[in-house]
């Protein structure tokens, strides 16, 4: 039996892809694995699952094996939350100036608003329960008709309207937050 030492090393030396969350089957005498997802930025890390199995026993589970890739690594890309839900617009978010920028359509409309284009003013209506409005390239918008200010302005990235997350989603009412480690942004309504 290899001793505690020579086991530490050799779980300091497997690729964090190797782990994934697991739950005990009663039934089967086993534990299940889940699909899982990594998130590891060399020094930190968070595995995730998502199930509907509700209480039970869960654990972290590894696996020695070189050839299998149990979990995805996942890198750069910024996660969008709204509601515990994920969010998978067709052009990814990026970041401006310390901003999440996202493609607005497809958050607004996951929050239950309506989006409005005004081509010959090149502004965006953002219609809930109040309208913001932005226009592209400018830092100045409104809120049912009273001036705001956006720090990021408003852009067109291959077709799609980029704006600042934070910005439009607490104007609608939501509260955000930001989990480094996971490059998530969460959006609660």
């Amino acid at each position: 039996m290899p001793s505690a030492s020579a086991n530490a090393e050799r779980l300091s030396n497997l690729s964090v892809g190797y782990f994934r969350i697991g739950y005990w089957d009663e039934s089967k005498n086993s534990w299940i694995e889940l699909p899982s997802q990594i998130f590891w930025n060399g020094s930190d890390g968070v595995v995730e699952a998502e199930t509907n199995r509700g209480a039970g026993r869960y654990a972290l589970l590894w696996s020695y094996k070189g050839d299998t890739q149990l979990s995805s690594l996942k890198g750069e890309e910024i996660r969008i939350m709204i509601d515990f839900t994920t969010i998978q617009p067709e052009v990814p978010p990026f970041t401006k100036n310390d901003r999440t920028m996202v493609p607005l359509r497809v958050i607004a409309e996951s929050m239950g608003a309506h989006v409005n284009w005004s081509s010959s003013e090149n502004r965006i209506d953002i219609v809930s329960h109040e309208t913001v409005s932005l226009w592209i390239g400018k830092t100045e918008a409104t809120k049912d008709k009273q001036p705001l200010f956006i720090d990021v302005a408003p852009e067109i990235v291959d077709g799609r309207t980029f704006v600042p997350l934070r910005f439009v989603a607490e104007a609608l009412g939501a509260k955000v937050t930001w989990d480094e480690r996971t490059k998530t942004v969460s959006i609660l309504s």
